[in-house]
Order: structure tokens, then sequence, then C-alpha cells
């Protein structure tokens, strides 16, 4: 057993953290993009001044028009979904730097996401910012995944499971144990920013 020294969560961590992912990714962008062009498209249609060149465009510009006005839609509906995702955080939530645990010879990666590197034989996990919970009054164990800092990239192999300790606003690590650590299991975004842990007591 490796155990680490105790890290402080902090509110402002957690916000910072929190605030600074966004909720969608590529391919919810571009989903929103074509439903907004449908529903622009739609709209045109069925108001009699626009019926006409909607339905029979003589020229490229009004597709252009239409492309432009979805694409300033598509974007606003995002920027609400950020705007509401960062006032929907978890009350009482909490952050750990995930940087704080490199002192101790680790490096928090994100889940079961893997990512190909430039070898389609090697996968590459994204380092993880932060790691957010609600504090709980009795100890919570977690399993997340980890390499040693300083490793290479593309050279180290599969993450390792390591068993984080958690108590009250405190986390820290409690050594490598495969399997033992409890549920549930932390919610992993998929761009690395941070894992997620609701521990309520």
């Amino acid at each position: 057993m490796d155990v680490g020294a105790w890290v402080d969560a902090t509110e402002s961590e957690g916000r910072a953290a929190w605030n600074d992912v966004k909720p969608y990714g590529g391919l919810a962008t571009g989903i929103c993009f074509v439903v907004c062009w449908a529903i622009v498209s739609v709209t045109l249609l069925l108001i009699p001044a626009t019926h006409n060149w909607a339905a029979h465009p003589d020229e490229y510009k009004e597709i252009i028009v239409a492309a432009a006005l979805t694409f300033v839609v598509a974007r606003v509906l995002l920027r609400l979904q950020v705007v509401w995702h960062r006032h929907h955080m978890p009350a009482g939530m909490v952050g750990a730097a995930a940087a704080a645990f490199a002192a101790q010879g680790y490096e928090i990666v994100g889940g079961n996401d893997q990512y190909p590197s430039d070898d389609s034989d090697r996968r590459v996990a994204l380092p993880v910012r932060a790691i957010l919970f609600c504090p709980a009054m009795e100890n919570r164990r977690i399993d997340v995944y980890t390499y040693p800092v300083g490793s290479t990239v593309g050279e180290r192999g599969k993450a390792e499971l390591t068993t984080l300790l958690i108590s009250g606003t405190q986390v820290r690590i409690e050594g490598r144990s495969p399997g033992k650590g409890t549920n549930p299991r932390p919610k992993y975004r998929s761009n690395g920013q941070y894992l997620v842990f609701v521990t309520r007591s």
C-alpha cells in the first residue's frame, strides 16, 4: 500500500473545473446544425414571403443565407446548453486538482476512454484535470485509472487501477488494489477535463 498525502478539495477548484467544460462535442454540434437546418428550411417554406425562393432558389446566395442563419441558431442553442451546464453544478460539490497527485507519482487519466495514437496497437488515455465530488460523512473508496508520472506516452501500456479514499472534503491515494474500489464508478468526461463522484451522506 503506497498511501499518499491528503489533498484538500475546495468549492473554487470544483467550480473552475466544472465551468471549464463544454457539455457537448463535435458530434453534438453536427447534429444540432442538421436539426436546425431542417427547422429553418421548413420554417422558410411555411412563410409566404420566402416560400418561392426557399422552394426554388435561383441563386446560391439564398442557400448561403439559410446556412448562415442555421449556423447562428445552432451556436446560440449550444451556448445556452453551456450556460445551463454551468448553472446546474450539483449542490455542495468540491474539487481537488489532479495535478496535486503528480507529486505522489500518479497521473490520473479518464476511465476506459482510450484514444489511438500514431501506432494503432497503442492507446493513449487523456489526463484528468480535477476530481469533483460531494463530501460524504463516511469514507468512500473509488477506483480510478492512473499512469506513473513521467511515463512515455504510447509506451506505458494499460492504465492501472488505483484506489482513492475520500473522507469529507479530502481525498488521497490509498494504493493500487485493482477490483477493490467501491461503487459508484466515477463519471468520466470524454474530453478529459474531470472525473465526478457524487458521494452524498
